[in-house]
């Protein structure tokens, strides 16, 4: 696993963490499934880490989608903002 194109920052990620990733990545690629499917079961093939944070920014969401106006965020690392609480909502 390539550190620098994933995110993950030796400085603030422990050795077992990027093990860890390295175990999530090998698990995705090696996966027989359909790519739709992979992205269905996506809590299979992620960290807890992860899922924590896409919980939070969807708590998040549900607290502005009413509000009227434009949400716009810039910034973001890879498309994995707030953008995707607005995905889940619309499903």
């Amino acid at each position: 696993m390539d550190i620098r194109k994933s995110g993950v920052n030796e400085k603030r990620h422990s050795k077992k963490d990027i093990e860890t990733y390295g175990l999530v990545e090998r698990a995705f690629t090696s996966s027989k499934i359909q790519l739709f499917d992979k992205l269905e079961a996506f809590p299979r093939f992620t960290t807890k880490r992860s899922i924590a944070r896409f919980l939070c920014k969807y708590e998040i969401f549900k607290k502005i989608v009413n509000i009227n106006g434009v949400i716009i965020e810039c910034g973001v690392f890879n498309g994995g903002g707030i953008y995707m609480g607005s995905v889940v909502e619309h499903f």
